[in-house]
């Protein structure tokens, strides 16, 4: 075999290796992305199925019966107030390709109102609080909820990009994401 002939098929094998690999990584990068809205998907919707059963409490037997219904709940509300933490992890150590760089910063000019959303969420079930401090945060809750559904709140925002981001994937165009932080996992 002669020089030229073994380079040439050196070439092309790591032109594969290459390619392989790129391939993976952007599978991979999409496949967090889409967990983590996943994750955010169901840390909403779980808060949502709470704020419901704790109206039916309330129907059954006031202020107590919340009171009571809330304190049961407190690792339910732990749970979901973490997966809405996660998601706003995600946003601020992802880095993504000029394409997406407004998406994102929409995003991330929601996450301090997602945080203290997702923390208030969480105090309110595991807080010592008593009733009229419980019916207040309860209704805060609700307009709070209402500001991330906004045209310029977290959720809004974060579905924009989401969007845009399974536009850009469906052109078959190779998306370089990245997470600033290697520590970061799905579970923080």
């Amino acid at each position: 075999m002669s020089k030229k002939t073994r380079n040439s098929i050196i070439s092309t094998l790591v032109s594969i290796a290459l390619g392989l690999t790129m391939f993976l990584l952007h599978e991979g990068h999409m496949k967090k992305a889409r967990e983590t809205h996943s994750r955010l998907a169901a840390g909403i919707s779980e808060m949502n199925t709470m704020m419901s059963e704790l109206v039916d409490a309330a129907n059954r037997g006031g202020a107590p019966e919340m009171l009571s219904y809330a304190r049961n709940n407190k690792p339910r509300a732990a749970e979901a107030a973490n997966k809405l933490r996660g998601a706003c992890d995600y946003f601020e150590k992802v880095r993504v390709p000029r394409s997406l760089k407004d998406e994102l910063a929409a995003v991330r000019a929601g996450i301090p109102e997602m945080r203290s959303f997702a923390d208030s969420f969480e105090a309110m079930f595991g807080g010592v609080m008593i009733e009229s401090e419980f019916m207040s945060a309860a209704e805060q809750m609700g307009i709070r909820a209402e500001r991330l559904v906004a045209s310029d709140g977290f959720a809004y925002a974060e579905a924009n990009f989401m969007k845009e981001l399974n536009r850009l994937n469906s052109r078959r165009r190779f998306l370089w994401l990245t997470v600033n932080n290697v520590q970061f996992t799905m579970d923080n």
